[in-house]
């Protein structure tokens, strides 16, 4: 069905990404999403990293430092949300509202 392994990471995002918005009060859906919701969707996508990010007083033994996304990871996500708002059109209407006036 899809050609690269790009292509199913970027249906299966945005299968995802409408599952969780469709799960909000009120539902929405990829269209009519704010910033907000995005930022409210990628926050567990990013607890839920393997990156260990250390703080200075960070024993190393016993770490309990906080796990990210990864920079390449990060990068991805985004570089698939941004073609999957580019495909329907709405991507200038997001990054407008993410503009601060």
């Amino acid at each position: 069905m899809y050609s690269n392994p790009y292509q199913r990471q970027e249906s299966a995002l945005e299968q995802q990404l409408s599952q969780f918005l469709g799960a909000l009060s009120p539902p929405r859906t990829v269209i009519s999403c704010t910033a907000n919701d995005i930022v409210k969707f990628l926050t567990p996508k990013d607890k839920s990293g393997r990156t260990e990010v250390h703080s200075s007083s960070c024993p190393r033994a016993s770490c309990t430092c906080p796990k990210r996304l990864g920079a390449r990871s990060a990068d991805s996500l985004m570089g698939c949300l941004r073609a999957i708002f580019n495909n329907l059109d709405v991507f200038m209407i997001l990054t407008q509202s993410l503009i601060p006036l």
